[in-house]
């Protein structure tokens, strides 16, 4: 792109000048006689076009930093690196076999502090990408060094192709890798990529442990609630992934796709059924509260679609449209205030009650649909009698087996191996 054209201020007086000299003063006809002008306000009438002209088309600077053209801007990248690998893979995922290096390596080691920030890694790269990653290559034989690279480096992939070329739909999913086994942890991931399989959709995963930069804290990981929040920023981050996907899905670590065959696609996301799914006039504080969902959004307008338990919105499993406006309230939803807030008792969950109930803009983009449709709750106790009054609880044949309540990497990995075994029997 040519650079704009120079000269600040000074230039302008200079011109006007020299043209107040070579024009002679007199009477000037324009607009075919009906305004008349003494040439002597002319320079007057240049310099506001000119003005004018800067601020529409940015040809011309009258001050030196005032304006700024695309050129000087910095290219697009992810957060915590200015690198972008980009990927034709539509499945991007963690490496398993890494975890025993990374817990040996120790989660401070795998950060830096600048100040009171703690930053990727990354920050560390040299500028050009390709003797970074020559620089790595010669490092990688020692197994620890190999795995803080890729530790670091997966939030670099992204999948850039043009619209056709690009999924749907992409399932999205952080995981922490201290709370399940690399054998659960696999079968997890597996089970995104083969439903992704059935349905030509993509995959993005991230450990939890990665946005320790934008939590600027080691230890939320351990904090049930407040690990949450990691939720977002991998959905956020999947969202710069895949530029030119539809939908985004989040499916947390505690779930599991049950039914390979459904595709969420024709499921829920289409008009009619957008339409029949969401629960119109439904309180937002189940069940007697005040702030209701709208009783006349249009499927076109929805930008998220979540389930509810008992006392709030859930975020096990929700939807998230591809568009800036819903990319706009996620990054409201993710601003500071929210982040540190020590009374949101579920992380984004209450976040997102609390934003649903204060800001109608959001609430009128928002749907709520049966738990059900998309994470049916884990509970040993139901019977196959209470299946057809029964809205929140799993049932074989359920799209999605969501387990919330599990709290210790004993009892979570053996509800996800019951299930995995449920799964293969169907």
């Amino acid at each position: 792109m040519n650079q704009p054209l120079g000269g600040g201020v000074p230039y302008y007086i200079g011109f006007l000048v020299v043209l107040k000299q070579v024009i002679p003063e007199q009477n000037v006809l324009l607009f075919q006689g009906l305004v008349t002008f003494r040439v002597k306000h002319f320079p007057f009438i240049l310099l506001v076009l000119g003005f004018a002209w800067s601020i529409l088309f940015k040809s011309f600077y009258p001050y030196s930093g005032l304006y700024k053209d695309s050129y000087q801007y910095p290219n697009t990248h992810p957060m915590g690196t200015k690198h972008i690998i980009n990927t034709d893979l539509r499945f991007i995922f963690p490496a398993i076999e890494d975890v025993q290096a990374l817990n040996e390596i120790g989660i401070d080691s795998l950060f830096i502090r600048r100040g009171t920030d703690l930053v990727s890694l990354n920050v560390l790269d040299d500028p050009n990408l390709a003797k970074q990653m020559a620089i790595e290559e010669t490092l990688n034989t020692d197994a620890k060094i190999k795995a803080k690279h890729k530790f670091k480096n997966i939030r670099k992939y992204a999948h850039w192709s043009s619209p056709g070329n690009s999924p749907r739909i992409v399932i999205v999913s952080a995981l922490n890798y201290n709370m399940y086994s690399p054998q659960a942890l696999l079968d997890l991931i597996q089970n995104r990529v083969k439903y992704a399989m059935e349905h030509n959709y993509g995959v993005y995963v991230r450990w939890n442990q990665e946005f320790v930069p934008e939590m600027n804290d080691l230890k939320f990981v351990s904090d049930r609630e407040r690990s949450k929040w990691a939720r977002l920023f991998c959905l956020r981050a999947a969202m710069f992934a895949f530029p030119h996907t539809e939908w985004f899905w989040y499916v947390d670590e505690d779930a599991l796709i049950m039914k390979k065959d459904l595709d969420i696609g024709s499921y829920l996301l289409t008009p009619d059924a957008l339409n029949a799914a969401m629960l119109r006039n439904q309180p937002i504080v189940p069940p007697t509260g005040i702030i209701k969902t709208s009783q006349d959004t249009r499927p076109e307008n929805v930008k998220f679609i979540f389930t509810q338990l008992k006392e709030k919105i859930e975020t096990g499993s929700f939807l998230v449209k591809n568009d800036p406006i819903a990319k706009g309230m996620l990054d409201i939803w993710l601003d500071k205030l929210f982040l540190s807030y020590n009374n949101f008792q579920f992380g984004p969950d209450s976040a997102i009650t609390h934003i649903l109930q204060w800001h109608p803009y959001f609430l009128g983009r928002t749907i709520i649909v049966p738990a059900r449709m998309i994470s049916s709750v884990h509970n040993p106790s139901v019977t196959e009698e209470m299946r057809a009054t029964d809205s929140l609880n799993y049932y074989p044949g359920d799209l999605v087996a969501q387990w919330t309540d599990c709290s210790s990497f004993d009892s979570c990995g053996a509800i996800l191996s019951d299930y995995l075994q449920n799964q293969s029997s169907m």
